[in-house]
């Protein structure tokens, strides 16, 4: 009977560790939502700052130094942005690899 008690406190305290993890994995997927929706934002503002310059430069109101700069500018955003959502989808995959092995976890620990 003590072993019984002590394997079902065991088993809480699995349980609760658990959903603490889940918890904390799930304000991160949340984030790395945010940070994509986010990026992409960012990543039509500069397509549009990036347009301006390029009618700018049709015009004759911007140089080509300047066009070059902005377009290297774009370049290494859209790098960054890459990188950024990369990052964040990875945080969407571990969040759903925690979920399925909770679950696996309980259903292993109720069977």
């Amino acid at each position: 009977e003590a072993l019984r008690n002590m394997s079902e406190i065991e088993i809480q305290a699995v349980n609760r560790r658990l959903s603490q993890e889940v918890a904390i994995v799930e304000r991160i997927a949340r984030l790395a939502l945010d940070n994509i929706a986010t990026s992409e934002k960012t990543a039509q503002i500069s397509q549009g700052a990036l347009k301006q310059y390029l009618q700018g430069y049709d015009m004759g109101a911007v140089t080509l130094s300047e066009l070059i700069t902005a377009r290297r500018a774009f370049y290494l955003m859209e790098r960054s942005r890459i990188e950024q959502e990369t990052a964040s989808e990875q945080a969407l995959l571990n969040y759903l690899a925690l979920r399925i092995s909770s679950a696996a976890i309980v259903m292993g620990v109720t069977n």
